[in-house]
């Protein structure tokens, strides 16, 4: 019984977090309001998801590191989240070649710190 009271008093909640068909303008990233819209390479990635239907399962987020930005792409069906990262240029950050291992695993644990924003799905309106 205590799990159904939990429930409905989580409901609320849930249903209230996100609107669908909104974006957010308020987030800003690598000097642009609402990244989503504004940044063209992050823009083509939400687009092409939208084409080959995979929009429902794709999870963008931004974070920052060391005082830069960065963007996590992930996939339900990938076996390794914040393994595809971008920077603010759309370049992806490349273990070894951007950072060292143990570095860029700080990189991508960050994707879940303080700084973390989900910029997609929920955010934009959905086809």
């Amino acid at each position: 019984m205590r799990k159904y009271y939990l429930v409905v008093l989580l409901l609320p909640f849930i249903f209230s977090s996100c609107k669908k068909g909104t974006s957010s303008p308020a987030i800003s990233a690598c000097g642009v309001k609402d990244p989503v819209n504004n940044l063209s390479w992050l823009k083509e990635i939400i687009d092409e998801a939208k084409r080959d239907g995979t929009a429902s399962i794709t999870t963008i987020k931004k974070f920052e590191y060391e005082g830069d930005t960065y963007f996590t792409y992930y996939q339900a069906y990938q076996s390794c989240m914040n393994c595809i990262i971008f920077d603010c240029s759309g370049a992806r950050v490349i273990p070894g070649a951007h950072f060292a291992a143990e570095e860029y695993q700080e990189l991508a644990g960050e994707s879940y710190g303080p700084s973390a924003v989900l910029l997609w799905p929920g955010m934009l309106p959905r086809e």
